[in-house]
């Protein structure tokens, strides 16, 4: 099963409110995790960041699908999300040019 039929098939079971939850919910996992390897001086991946991180990709790319698909307002917004995620990369190519 392809991962965008995945994300289809939770957001119809859960809705975008519950999945928007969970993103800012795994999101504030994730950096509890990175606060906690700093602390530690721990400058390689611990196993819990990584599993973290995994999550916080996977609830990303379902908000991605929420906020740049007529999924959240009636209205393709793919276009307008590469645009800004082009100047932030050339933001950054710049900043380390």
């Amino acid at each position: 099963m392809e991962e965008k039929e995945l994300y289809e098939r939770a957001l119809k079971k859960w809705g975008i409110e519950a999945q928007v939850s969970m993103a800012i919910e795994e999101m504030a996992e994730l950096t509890v995790e990175l606060c906690h390897s700093l602390r530690q001086n721990k400058f390689v991946a611990p196993t819990k960041v990584l599993e973290e991180l995994a999550d916080v990709q996977i609830m990303v790319e379902q908000l991605t699908l929420i906020f740049s698909s007529e999924i959240f307002d009636g209205q393709a917004r793919k276009e307008e999300f590469e645009v800004y995620r082009r100047q932030k990369l050339q933001k950054l190519k710049m900043y380390l040019d």
